[in-house]
């Protein structure tokens, strides 16, 4: 038992050595033969404003109570507003969104 107890702030010391690895979203890739790469982005900045909602709520218990309110983009909307744009997403893309990009959207 004691030998256990001994090599625990060993085991701690290198459990804190290893490194957790970044997760890595897929890339997200688009075609569009007219647009340049920084076109793209102000698009994308563009039909993010456009397709913004608020959403809330509240909820009441008893004594207690929550509430919430956040502003995203529908979902369908940002889609349908790029490829209004002529935007086509495609694996094999010639413009890519810059990792850490990505938009958090919601379907409504």
């Amino acid at each position: 038992m004691r030998s256990i107890l001994r090599l625990l702030p060993v085991l701690i010391g290198l459990a804190g050595c290893a490194q957790a690895q970044p997760v890595r979203s897929p890339e997200i890739r688009y075609i569009n033969n007219k647009a340049t790469q920084e076109q793209l982005l102000r698009d994308r900045y563009a039909c993010l404003q456009e397709t913004q909602q608020r959403d809330s709520g509240a909820a009441v218990s008893g004594a207690y109570g929550a509430a919430f309110s956040q502003v995203m983009p529908n979902c369908g909307a940002f889609n349908a507003c790029l490829a209004a744009r002529g935007y086509i997403l495609s694996p094999n893309g010639n413009l890519v969104v810059p990792s850490g990009a990505g938009i958090q959207c919601r379907d409504y």
